[in-house]
């Protein structure tokens, strides 16, 4: 059976001479791992966004098609664009399960790779994109009312006007830690 799906590549590894294993956040089955046959060198780079035709394999997915929508081209143009891009990235990896889908927080993080080369405050992006997504996953404490306020702004605009100290960033930072540490205490 095979699935047609939105999709933005995380990450990649090559697997052997001839195959690359791919980590993708998709619309329909949220993260999935992705084998593919690799002809060229980066066949499928992160942040490549695209739509994908996949069948379910014994250990992956297998790519049978895949159709690039949206360039990002203007991130790669900047040293913090691509930080925030990548911290976005492993938000989304520490986050989220395999196989959970959830077309909202995709449309979320579209929106924001499409939107994050045009925002002057690189840091309060992440921390919006954060808060937004304690809120989608139901982890945003009501006794945290500077994370309430970033996950309710909405536009970027508005964004923009709001900026973060360093202490009200390692204070959501260390929140979303908080939220999706799954260590064992003893």
């Amino acid at each position: 059976m095979t699935i047609q799906t939105k999709g933005v590549v995380l990450k990649g590894i090559r697997y052997n001479d001839t195959q690359e294993i791919h980590t993708l956040f998709t619309e329909e089955l949220g993260l999935i791992s992705l084998i593919t046959k690799s002809k060229k060198k980066e066949n499928l780079p992160p942040l490549y966004e695209g739509e994908f035709v996949v069948k379910k394999g014994k250990n992956f997915f297998q790519l049978l098609e895949a159709k690039q929508t949206a360039f990002h081209h203007k991130i790669r143009e900047s040293l913090d664009t691509i930080e925030t891009a990548f911290k976005l990235i492993h938000i989304l990896l520490k986050s989220q399960m395999p196989l959970k889908a959830s077309p909202a927080l995709y449309a979320l993080f579209s929106t924001f790779l499409k939107q994050l080369p045009n925002v002057k405050n690189q840091g309060t992006l992440k921390a919006v994109f954060t808060a937004k997504l304690l809120f989608h996953e139901g982890h945003l404490d009501p006794d945290q009312p500077l994370l309430a306020k970033l996950a309710t702004l909405r536009s970027f605009k508005e964004m923009d006007c709001f900026v973060l100290n360093e202490a009200e960033s390692k204070e959501i930072d260390q929140h979303f830690d908080q939220a999706y540490d799954f260590s064992f205490r003893g």
